[in-house]
């Protein structure tokens, strides 16, 4: 899972947490924000592929480069984009790594697993024989050095973790903004949605009514790219610019 970061407000950064963070990265640039990426809890064995890893070890992954991102720019603050499971990290890392909270401005969730992954359903197959069919599931993934799958799932860690922290999910001064798509069929818009004060909640078809993109299409959307633009400058009256059909997957 790759990443992506922009410092604010003026400074050059952005953290992009998304699968394709070049296609975001290149977008945001043009639009003179400058943004930087990663590709956080990599396979061992295969440090292409990205957020597989424990989503706890990836947090503080991610919280360090925030570091990383801040120091090399001098930006008091970053403001982070993220994609599917780099969604959820958007609101993961600020609430779980101590100190980080204060380093961010916004964040910008396309698409998150707030409420428990199901993953077309699979999930309530591995919960058919309770707590013992879930443990040997999430023993199998650990051993294949992919346990990330498991802890955003319904019942995994980092699901309970949110649950615990219904009502304080965003972190005080963070700003955040969750963007869903009505025809995403993985991650469901009721599995996304947070519902606190101050927490912006968007749907992509308010803004571009035709575009029927679906969970992996939010990254390569350029109607999402208009909403993620307008949330980063907070341009909230402002259209979208460019409405697209999108991709239904």
């Amino acid at each position: 899972m790759n990443s992506l970061i922009r410092a604010c407000p003026k400074l050059c950064s952005k953290l992009l947490l998304t699968p394709r963070p070049e296609i975001s990265q290149a977008h945001l640039n043009t639009k003179g924000l400058c943004a930087f990426s990663m590709t956080y809890g990599a396979h061992k064995l295969f440090p292409l592929v990205g957020g597989v890893k424990s989503m706890a070890d990836s947090a503080k992954e991610i919280a360090s480069f925030i570091d990383e991102v801040s120091s090399k720019t001098g930006a008091p603050k970053v403001d982070i984009v993220g994609h599917s499971e780099g969604g959820v990290m958007t609101l993961y890392v600020p609430l779980t790594q101590s100190g980080t909270a204060s380093k961010i401005e916004r964040t910008v969730a396309l698409g998150p697993a707030v409420h428990g992954a199901k993953y077309y359903g699979l999930t309530d197959l591995v919960w058919l024989g309770g707590d013992v069919t879930a443990s040997m599931v999430e023993k199998v993934l650990r051993t294949f050095g992919a346990p990330a799958m498991a802890e955003m799932a319904t019942g995994g860690a980092v699901h309970e973790t949110f649950q615990q922290a219904t009502g304080k999910i965003v972190q005080p001064g963070v700003k955040a903004s969750i963007v869903m798509s009505r025809h995403d069929i993985l991650v469901k818009p009721e599995t996304s949605v947070v519902n606190e004060e101050g927490v912006r909640n968007l749907y992509v078809q308010d803004y571009c009514p035709q575009d029927r993109v679906g969970h992996s299409g939010l990254a390569t959307d350029k109607s999402v790219w208009g909403i993620v633009e307008n949330e980063l400058l907070e341009k909230y009256d402002e259209e979208v610019t460019t409405c697209e059909a999108g991709k239904p997957i």
